[in-house]
């Protein structure tokens, strides 16, 4: 995830102007490839531990548990949209900002805890 990350950190910086000519979209696509970089490592041990326990067929705690993680997800979207047209988001970078690290640090996150919880049990090992 780290290697990946910085990787995705570069590309974002060498690649954006292949998207657009546009140095407004070319700088949003930089902000949300670095945000999105700083998050993988976070991302990938999630991604991990959810093909451990898809492999393991503990499929009701992952529903469940993704089924409240989306509530929660949502809600988060919710009150960045809330928050659209104040000061703070002004700008249209801290709104890309925003809204990689609500999908990162509350849908993966909340994702990462729930999956991480589980593997320290042995409830998902079955029978």
């Amino acid at each position: 995830g780290v290697a990946i990350g910085a990787g995705m950190i570069a590309v974002g910086f060498a690649a954006a102007p292949l998207f657009s000519p546009d140095a407004a979209v070319q700088s949003l696509i930089v902000v949300g490839m670095v945000t999105q970089g700083v998050f993988l490592p976070l991302c990938g041990w999630m991604w991990a531990l959810d093909g451990i326990l898809i492999g393991a067929g503990d499929y009701r705690y992952l529903a469940a548990t993704c089924g409240a993680t989306a509530v929660a997800y949502l809600l988060a979207l919710a009150g960045v949209g809330a928050l659209a047209g104040t000061a703070a988001f002004d700008a249209p970078a801290a709104r890309m900002v925003a809204l990689w690290a609500v999908l990162n640090v509350v849908f993966i996150g909340l994702r990462a805890t729930f999956n991480g919880i589980r593997a320290h049990g042995d409830a998902w090992m079955g029978d």
